[in-house]
């Protein structure tokens, strides 16, 4: 064999050896992607599974509450069941809302955030 002929067989071995390593490297990058994504996917599913536990024990503890104050009310002597419920009445409004602005601001916050 001429040297010249080695140094052909040498070149296309090289090259050959260069479209294997970018052809790995893009299957690599391709894979790489695709776990990304389903990542990205698990980690929402995960989120959107803890907010809507958040925002229903939330929900309950509410509930609970009302239902407590509300026993209250209905269980104390007649006299006493005008005067306080009245009161109970706009805290229970002002509690419902503040936790309304509580899940609406964590909600906000992870929109924002991404």
């Amino acid at each position: 064999m001429s040297s010249a002929h080695q140094g052909s067989d040498v070149k296309s071995d090289i090259l050959l050896h260069i479209k294997d390593a970018e052809e790995q490297a893009r299957t690599l990058v391709s894979e790489a992607m695709d776990r990304k994504d389903v990542l990205i996917r698990e980690a929402a599913e995960k989120v959107a599974a803890w907010e809507a536990k958040e925002a229903d024990e939330i929900r309950t503890a509410f509930a609970d509450s009302l239902k407590k104050e509300l026993d209250e009310i209905h269980n104390a002597p007649e006299h006493s069941r005008k005067a306080s419920s009245a009161a109970t009445i706009r805290q229970a409004a002002e509690k419902k809302r503040s936790a309304a602005l509580d899940i609406l601001s964590r909600e906000f916050d992870v929109l924002i955030t991404g």
